[in-house]
């Protein structure tokens, strides 16, 4: 117990995350809530005028429950409040339909103006709206994408406009495992999305240039540009600014892909790595302050604004705000001379950040960064401690080695859940890349501060093209090693959480030299590994056929055991990330190793599966039956109807319904998400006319039938 007191906030934090946690869930407003809390806060106050109460033994649990009771119903208050779906003045609320719309929107820009095609992505925070020519209140944040011009592009943060567009909806996945971009945005409290075209938009105010948030995009522009003026080069000008400003814009697939793969994705990403080397530099060039009086105050001060200007200028990402909240703690911790416990500043930041925004506690960047600096803070000691090398390199080496270990550990079992996959040759990686990224940020400093003697710059710039070269290329042999990465692999939420009691009980074996957590750690892993089997069997067991939703694409796919066949059209075949994006997680999903892809009117495909037969787009998959009709519409004329199980139309829909339906008696009518929305329309109401039962794919989402 007396170990525990030294973590309060530890203990105040489980009750608040819980609370944050039912409210992501339930996303309900309870007003019985609000006057429990009200009623707690008044308790909470009687209480301290009658400590005589409070400090007896022997009612010390009802102070605990009440104060713990507290916690958990701010944490949910926090998020409903957040959230802005019960506020009645919110566009969520206002415009929950997208046929719904305003006559116009006055908003200010709150994000970063991004180009895009022809798009200018940005975030609108709503002030207001008009209707019958009279402003009434409104709020709430939108997605906008304004028409790109040259107007367009100079939003920027804080700016005000005016609009008119309509207000739709995001609208959830239409594909099973799918990534849903609505459940992201409304993590930030985002419903809508608006497309205005160029001149359906005017600028209203231009303060936008005296704020800070603008302030510091218009500097990260202004040194992006010294790197361009300096001539670095494209691949390395887009890792250059991802590592030092965290603009990941021009990070191509080809480089996102080598540094994932090697397991050194993590420098590219702003975080205690990047911001302790900026508080080295920033202690060492104002160590002349510690001389002044009061200068110890002084300098922590400046440290710490400038820190949260550089968090600030790199995109206020959940890894930087923690680091930089952490350092904060830190120095504010030296300047006042009082010893700072690494485990509370590290609880005390998380406390601050979901009390300030509880969404963060579902953020993947905001989880790994906290599970990897715990790690590293309670494992890298312990291993360690476990050897001495005996050069000054071997321990450098060993020390590094040491904190990708530790840091890899704590995470490994979350990142297998997000990202499906595990870069194995990450201790090379990482005992490369870190080195290289430490000395590129220095690097990307001296050119900064040597700017106005542009020789020197550029010079500069050339040593530290060469370098980001060099990592460039020792990420893309480590990524082309055999075996480089384990892909594919899918673990759900239980899996996750016993992955991690197993480790922890590993842990605690060697550390507290207990058998019995050893026994508990085998236990745990047989369990899992039959669990696992079961599921194994599950998927071997299989059989699906799946028409997947993709705008303006037709793809099906048979699952038989852990094989498939994927049909789709030639378009979508030749843009791999497209299919991909729609369909991947899925197969990973039903532990799928094998996919064979092909187009779709090709001649039949390899005998992938017993029971499979194809003649002319009709296919036949053990009980299941399809017909894939085209463009052409070109059916076999038979004297009568054919009885098929299910009828998928793609392509432009030329072929009237009741010529389809002389040749053929479907069971199931599938529009395919190919057709034009019109088509659709008047197929469906066509075959509701005939009495046959239709699908609208693009609408209804991706159909799965499970045989």
């Amino acid at each position: 117990m007396d170990y525990w007191n030294r973590f309060p906030l530890f203990r105040m934090s489980i009750p608040l995350v819980l609370g944050i946690l039912l409210a992501t869930w339930l996303q309900e407003s309870y007003p019985i809530l609000n006057w429990l809390l009200v009623m707690l806060l008044v308790l909470g106050f009687v209480f301290i005028f009658f400590k005589e109460i409070v400090s007896k033994y022997r009612n010390r649990w009802f102070y605990g429950v009440m104060f713990h009771m507290f916690l958990i119903l701010a944490g949910y208050q926090i998020v409903i409040l957040q959230s802005g779906r019960f506020d009645s003045n919110n566009i969520i609320n206002l415009f929950s339909e997208n046929e719904a719309s305003p006559e116009a929107v006055v908003a200010k820009i709150v994000s970063p103006a991004k180009l895009k095609g022809k798009w200018v992505q940005s975030e609108l925070e709503i002030e207001g709206y008009y209707s019958d020519g009279k402003m009434e209140i409104a709020r709430g944040r939108v997605k906008v994408n304004i028409e790109r011009n040259e107007n367009a592009e100079g939003l920027i943060y804080g700016d005000r406009i005016i609009f008119s567009s309509k207000l739709n909806l995001i609208e959830s996945p239409l594909n099973p495992d799918e990534f849903s971009h609505k459940d992201y945005l409304a993590l930030q409290s985002i419903y809508h999305q608006a497309f205005i075209k160029g001149d359906n938009w005017q600028l209203l105010e231009s303060k936008g240039r005296k704020s800070l948030m603008a302030i510091s995009a218009a500097l990260r522009d202004k040194l992006l540009n010294i790197f361009r003026r300096n001539g670095m080069g494209k691949d390395e000008l887009a890792v250059a600014s991802a590592l030092i400003l965290g603009d990941k814009s021009g990070l191509n697939t080809d480089l996102k892909s080598n540094y994932s793969k090697s397991g050194a994705m993590h420098v590219l990403a702003v975080s205690g790595l990047h911001v302790g080397i900026i508080y080295l530099v920033l202690n060492w060039l104002l160590a002349f302050l510690a001389r002044l009086k009061y200068g110890a105050v002084l300098k922590a001060t400046v440290i710490i604004l400038l820190l949260w200007f550089y968090a600030m200028l790199t995109g206020m990402s959940p890894s930087v705000m923690r680091a930089t909240t952490m350092l904060s703690f830190l120095v504010i911790g030296k300047s006042l001379n009082q010893y700072t416990d690494i485990y509370n500043i590290l609880i005390v930041s998380a406390f601050l950040l979901l009390v300030i925004d509880p969404n963060l506690i579902v953020s993947v960047g905001f989880q790994l960064s906290y599970l990897a600096v715990f790690g590293i803070v309670y494992l890298y000691p312990k291993f360690y401690c476990a050897w001495e090398p005996p050069t000054w390199l071997l321990d450098k080496v060993w020390a590094l080695t040491c904190v990708s270990l530790a840091a890899q550990l704590a995470t490994f079992p979350l990142s297998l859940y997000y990202f499906h996959q595990f870069p194995n040759w990450f201790l090379i990686s990482n005992l490369l890349v870190i080195p290289l990224a430490t000395i590129i940020i220095y690097l990307g400093i001296l050119v900064f501060i040597t700017a106005p003697f542009h020789a020197l710059s550029v010079g500069i710039t050339e040593v530290m093209t060469n370098v980001v070269g060099i990592l460039n290329e020792s990420v893309s042999i480590i990524r082309s090693l055999p075996f480089s990465t384990v892909e594919d692999v899918s673990i759900d939420p239980m899996e996750t959480v016993g992955i991690y009691m197993i480790i922890s009980l590993v842990i605690s074996f060697f550390v507290l030299k207990r058998v019995a957590f050893l026994r508990w750690a085998l236990v745990s892993s047989v369990l899992l590994l039959m669990f696992q089997v079961y599921e194994n069997q599950e998927q071997l067991q299989q059989r699906q056929v799946i028409v997947y939703s993709i705008p303006h694409h037709t793809a099906v796919e048979f699952i038989n055991g852990k094989t498939s066949l994927l049909l789709a059209d030639s378009a979508l075949l030749a843009s791999s990330r497209t299919l991909d994006y729609y369909s991947r997680n899925y197969r990973i999903s039903k532990g799928i190793k094998f996919t064979q892809r092909l187009v779709l009117g090709d001649s039949p495909p390899p005998a992938l599966f017993d029971s499979w037969f194809n003649h002319n787009n009709y296919f036949q998959f053990f009980d299941y039956s399809m017909l894939i009709v085209g463009d052409n519409g070109d059916i076999p004329n038979r004297e009568r109807p054919i009885p098929i199980g299910n009828l998928l139309l793609r392509g432009r829909g030329e072929i009237e319904v009741s010529e389809i339906l002389k040749k053929v008696t479907p069971q199931h009518v599938l529009l395919g998400s190919s057709l034009q929305p019109w088509k659709s329309k008047k197929w469906a109401e066509e075959f509701d006319k005939y009495g046959f039962r239709y699908i609208n794919i693009p609408v209804e989402g991706a159909h799965i039938s499970i045989l």
